[in-house]
C-alpha cells in the first residue's frame, strides 16, 4: 500500500511544476492552483484527521492529530491501542514524503491539539481522556475518575534527529474535571503553553491554579532545559461562566491568547463583558501577557462579537495580531469594524480581525467577514509580512470572500475546505484571493502554515476529495470515514518584499543544489547590478548577495540545512522569486 496519497506520481516533475508555479508576479488577484495533495494511508482505520502543523526552517512540515484503528505514514505503521489516539509526523518537501511518525495515547480517546517547533525540539498538546497516556517510555495517569469522560490536558516534547523522532519528556495539567490544551508557542528554548480547565483547581508545572467559575483559561510558560521542563509562570483568567483559551501566539517577549468568554472574564486587572450578557453566548476575547522571565502578568484584553462569536485561531507579527473564528446574528463588532452575516438572522460567517498592540494597550484595527448564508467558520491563520493567510470550511452553496465567491457541490448537509490570502495596508485589510477543495461530503481544514513559498492547509476529507486538478482517494472501510489531508498551494506574495514586475530570462542552476548555486541573471535597461536574496521558510533572509546583470553568478550555500528556500532577485524595478532547494 502506498505510504501516502497524493496527486505526486513523479517526483521531478512535481518539483518542477511547484518550481515554475513558483515565480509570481506583484498584486496576482488570480487564487494559486492547488499543487498536490497528500496524507496517511489508512489501513484498518475508520477516521483521521489533522489538527494543527508547524514548519521549521528549512521547509520541514509537522503535523499532529488523532486516528482511529491504524494509519500508515511513510514507513511507519501506527496502531490505536484503544479509541482514538494521538499520531505525530514529520514530512519532508525535498523528499516530498513523511520522515518519522510518532504515537500517543491509551485505551480511551486522546487527542492531539496543538504543535510547536525549535530547533529540533518538537512540542505537541492536547488531552487524553484514557486513564493513562503512553508516550515513548513516559505514561501520564489521569487525574479524573475512570469512565467519567473528563480529561486531563498532556505536553509532550520531541527531539527531532532528522530521519527519527523519540519522546524527550511528557507532563500533565489535571484536575478531577476537564482540562485540556489548544495553543502552543516555542521561542528557543521558552516553551508557552494555553488551555482551559473546569476543576475546581488543578496543577500546572507545580503551581495550583483554581477555577472561579464553569470554565476558566490558564496560560503557562516552561523553561525547557535539562531532562525535563521547569516552570516559569502560569496565570488564570476568566469569570464565573465557560470562558476557553483556543489558540496562542508570541511576538518577542509578547504573549498572545484569544479564546471565549460568557457573561465577564476578568483578565489580570481588566474585566470584559459579553455584549449578549448570557450563558451559552459567548464573546470574543484576545489577550496580552507581557514576558518577564520569571512572572508575567495580563497587560490588556479586549473583547469582540455579537450574539455569539468563537475565536478559533491567532497570529502575531510584530505589534499586529490576528484573529480568526466564526460568529452568528446579523453582525459583529471589533473595535471600529462592523461585519455582516450574509446569512442575517442564520448561519454563521467567518471573521478576520486585526489589532494593534500599542504597549499598554490594544485595539482592534479592521475586520473582514466571508461566507454565505448557512454555517461557515474559520480555524487557522497565518502571517508574514503583509500577507495573512486563513482557512476553514462552509457549509453554504456559495460562499464570498471579497470578490471571489467559491461554490460548494454539497451545501448545507456537507462542507468544503476555503484558504484566503487578505492584505494588511495598516488601517485595512481587504482579501486578495480564495481557493476551494473537498468531496461531495463534509471536509474541514483545521491548520495551515508557511513554507518558503508554499501554503499548506491540513484538516480531515470524505475522500475522493478534489483540490483543483489533484484528487485524494484513500480507500477507507467506511465511505463517511474522514481522512486526514494536507493540500499545498504556492505563493510568494508572501515573502517580505513584494514583487515588483516580474524579472524575465532569470534561472537557477541546479536546482536541487549541493552547496552552490548557479544565477542566470538577465540584461535590465537602467541597471548595472542585481540583488540576490535567500530566503528559509520562516521568511527570513539567509544568504545576501549582489551581482552583475547579463551574467551567470555563483551563490555560496553552505552551511544551509537541507531543505526549501524561496531565491528573490531584484534589479532596477523588477523582481522575481523562484524556489530552490538545497540537498
Amino acid at each position: 500500500m502506498n505510504p501516502f496519497y497524493s496527486c505526486i506520481t513523479g517526483g521531478r516533475v512535481a518539483a518542477l511544476a511547484l518550481l515554475l508555479a513558483a515565480t509570481v508576479p506583484a498584486a496576482r488577484a488570480q487564487a494559486p492552483a492547488w499543487q498536490s495533495v497528500f496524507g496517511p494511508s489508512p489501513v484498518t482505520s475508520n477516521r483521521s484527521e489533522v489538527n494543527a502543523t508547524a514548519t521549521d526552517a528549512a521547509g520541514n512540515l509537522y503535523l499532529v492529530g488523532d486516528f482511529s484503528g491504524a494509519i500508515q505514514l511513510g514507513a511507519t505503521t501506527l496502531t490505536s491501542a484503544g479509541g482514538d489516539n494521538v499520531f505525530v509526523a514529520k514530512w519532508s518537501p525535498v523528499s516530498r514524503s513523511f520522515v518519522w511518525a510518532q504515537r500517543l495515547g491509551g485505551t480511551g480517546d486522546d487527542y492531539g491539539q496543538a504543535i510547536a517547533v525549535s530547533g529540533s525540539s518538537v512540542y505537541v498538546g492536547g488531552f487524553f481522556r484514557s486513564s493513562s497516556l503512553g508516550a515513548g517510555s513516559f505514561t501520564l495517569l489521569n487525574s479524573s475518575a475512570p469512565g467519567s469522560g473528563s480529561s486531563d490536558a498532556f505536553l509532550v516534547k520531541f527531539t527531532d534527529a532528522g530521519a527519527s523522532a523519540s519522546v524527550a519528556w511528557a507532563q500533565q495539567v489535571g484536575g478531577t474535571s476537564t482540562e485540556e490544551i489548544d495553543g502552543l508557542a516555542a521561542v528557543g528554548s521558552s516553551l508557552y503553553v494555553a488551555g482551559s480547565f473546569s476543576s475546581s483547581t488543578v496543577q500546572v508545572g507545580g503551581t495550583t491554579l483554581a477555577s472561579a467559575g464553569t470554565s476558566d483559561v490558564f496560560v503557562a510558560k516552561f523553561n525547557d532545559v535539562g531532562a525535563a521542563p521547569s516552570l516559569a509562570w502560569a496565570q488564570r483568567a476568566g469569570g464565573p461562566g465557560f470562558d476557553q483559551a483556543d489558540a496562542l501566539a508570541v511576538s518577542g517577549g509578547n504573549v498572545y491568547v484569544a479564546g471565549t468568554f460568557e457573561m465577564t472574564a476578568t483578565f489580570g486587572t481588566t474585566a470584559l463583558t459579553s455584549a449578549a450578557g448570557g450563558q451559552g453566548q459567548p464573546d470574543v476575547f484576545v489577550a496580552k501577557l507581557a514576558d518577564a522571565g520569571a512572572s508575567a502578568g495580563f497587560g490588556w484584553a479586549v473583547r469582540g462579537g455579537g450574539r455569539s462569536a468563537f475565536v478559533r485561531g491567532l497570529a502575531a507579527s510584530g505589534s499586529s495580531v490576528y484573529a480568526v473564528g466564526d460568529f452568528s446574528g446579523p453582525t459583529a463588532t471589533f473595535g471600529p469594524a462592523t461585519v455582516a452575516n450574509a446569512g442575517g438572522q442564520n448561519g454563521n460567517d467567518a471573521f478576520i480581525t486585526k489589532l494593534t498592540d500599542a504597549g499598554t494597550t490594544g485595539a482592534f484595527v479592521w475586520a473582514q467577514a466571508g461566507g454565505g448564508s448557512d454555517y461557515d467558520e474559520a480555524n487557522a491563520v497565518a502571517v508574514r509580512g503583509g500577507s495573512v493567510y486563513v482557512t476553514g470550511h462552509f457549509a453554504s452553496a456559495t460562499a464570498t470572500f471579497g470578490s471571489t465567491a467559491l461554490t460548494n457541490p454539497n451545501p448545507v448537509s456537507g462542507y468544503d475546505i476555503f484558504v484566503a490570502r487578505l492584505r494588511d495596508a495598516g488601517p485595512s485589510g481587504s482579501f486578495a484571493w480564495a481557493q476551494s477543495g473537498g468531496s461531495t461530503g463534509s471536509d474541514y481544514a483545521r491548520a495551515v502554515a508557511l513554507g518558503s513559498t508554499t501554503v499548506y492547509v491540513a484538516g480531515s476529507a470524505r475522500t475522493p476529495a478534489t483540490f483543483g486538478g489533484q484528487t485524494l482517494n484513500a480507500p477507507v472501510l467506511y465511505a463517511t470515514d474522514p481522512v486526514a489531508f494536507v493540500a499545498t498551494l504556492s505563493d510568494a506574495t508572501g515573502l517580505p518584499i513584494a514583487d515588483a514586475a516580474a524579472l524575465a530570462g532569470f534561472g537557477l542552476s541546479p536546482n536541487p543544489a549541493h552547496g552552490m548555486v548557479t544565477v542566470q541573471l538577465p540584461a535590465v535597461p537602467g541597471a548595472a547590478t542585481a540583488t540576490l536574496t535567500v530566503f528559509d521558510a520562516l521568511g527570513r533572509a539567509v544568504r545576501i548577495q549582489n551581482a552583475a546583470i547579463n551574467s551567470k553568478a555563483e551563490l555560496d550555500l553552505a552551511g544551509l540545512a537541507p531543505g526549501l528556500y524561496a531565491m528573490r532577485v531584484a534589479a532596477g524595478g523588477s523582481t522575481t522569486t523562484q524556489r530552490l532547494v538545497v540537498e
